[in-house]
């Protein structure tokens, strides 16, 4: 099936020499919330880019899958995690089986979709029920302060610059009663939230605002 280039084509090498540097931040904070048994447990990264996060998850015993919808980074990434299976889709709609995995985790790639509603759903059918679910997005506030100040409510795109405003990407701005929406609270047990600055993303006007949140639930 045809997929449409991504925006992470043309750099996905700039950007997986990059992110190494700067993204020890919310690789920590991902990896805190991941601190359960691994063994043989079927894990998705939703959103997997160049695999380092594949990897490591593989390395403490998971079979690991993974998603992303460019291509280029997916080609890093079976460089990088062979043994993993990989997808070229959209996490809102994947080829994977009904209550397949044991944890689902997506490291700042839920934003980049319009509808966080269609991921839920997603989720929910690929878990298996008491499965694991973590993911760590751009925090709303981050992207209101790169908006510069515009209506906090309104959908609008966002230029934001990363990496020490080396690389830019486009992503659709949203709320936070879009992540912790109905839908959400009613399938899945919160288990822990997490605010915090990353150094790695645009410092607006010098002020000091959470740069991404990291949630761990599980489904009910």
């Amino acid at each position: 099936m045809y997929q449409k280039p991504s925006q992470y084509d043309h750099i996905a090498v700039a950007f997986s020499r990059s992110h190494r540097k700067w993204n020890s931040t919310n690789r920590s904070a991902l990896y805190r919330a991941m601190r359960f048994p691994m063994e043989g447990k079927k894990v998705l990264d939703a959103g997997c880019g160049d695999g380092t996060d594949m990897l490591h998850f593989q390395q403490r015993g998971a079979r690991v899958y993974g998603c992303d919808v460019s291509q280029e980074l997916l080609q890093i990434a079976r460089r990088k995690c062979p043994g993993a299976r990989l997808e070229q889709c959209s996490f809102s709609n994947t080829p994977f089986r009904d209550f397949f995995f044991d944890a689902v985790y997506s490291k700042y790639a839920m934003q980049h979709d319009a509808d966080i509603a269609a991921i839920y759903r997603e989720v929910r059918r690929v878990l298996k029920p008491g499965g694991i679910f973590v993911f760590l997005v751009a925090h709303p506030f981050r992207q209101f302060m790169e908006k510069r100040g515009t209506n906090y409510f309104r959908q609008e795109i966002v230029h934001s610059r990363i990496f020490g405003k080396t690389l830019v990407v486009d992503e659709p701005s949203h709320m936070l009663a879009e992540y912790f929406s109905n839908y959400f609270l009613h399938y899945f047990s919160l288990l822990s939230f997490r605010e915090q600055v990353d150094p790695g993303t645009e410092k607006i006007g010098g002020c000091t605002y959470p740069g991404f949140f990291i949630v761990k639930a599980a489904k009910k």
